[in-house]
């Protein structure tokens, strides 16, 4: 499947991280091995076969009820950089995990593909110096 821009590519992203479909998150990365990820106190994964290995030990534990909340987003030619605030649900819809993560894209032949994705705990919101993103 080809996405058109890198907001469709990151909505495809995260649909296969919501249904737990493999393939589709496959196909959501750029096929190349320059690919990496970083999964919250993860560490570094390097190349496509460790990238695709996690994910499918993540999505074999089943769907994972996450809304992604886009914070910031910088496009150019054939890069894109997405900041988004992931919340993870129970089942009854309570917040029980609140992620920050850094998404890279590129624009390939076959579209808008995942290059990065690094994801790490949001901190507690902050005090009057900063802001806070949630």
């Amino acid at each position: 499947m080809s996405h058109p821009t890198s907001d469709a590519a990151e909505q495809a992203f995260y649909e296969a991280f919501r249904t737990g479909n493999l393939e589709a998150m496959r196909e959501t990365w750029a096929a190349h091995d320059s690919i990496y990820c970083i999964h919250p106190r993860g560490d570094p994964l390097l190349g496509r076969e460790a990238v695709m290995e996690s994910w499918r030990d993540i999505l074999d534990r089943g769907a994972v009820d996450i809304h992604a909340e886009p914070v910031s987003s910088s496009v150019g030619a054939n890069l894109a950089v997405h900041l988004v605030s992931e919340q993870l649900l129970d089942p009854e819809g309570r917040i029980v995990g609140l992620v920050l993560a850094t998404n890279v894209y590129e624009l390939t032949d076959g579209g808008w593909r995942m290059l990065m994705h690094h994801a790490s705990p949001a901190p507690p919101p902050s005090g009057p110096r900063g802001q806070s993103l949630h």
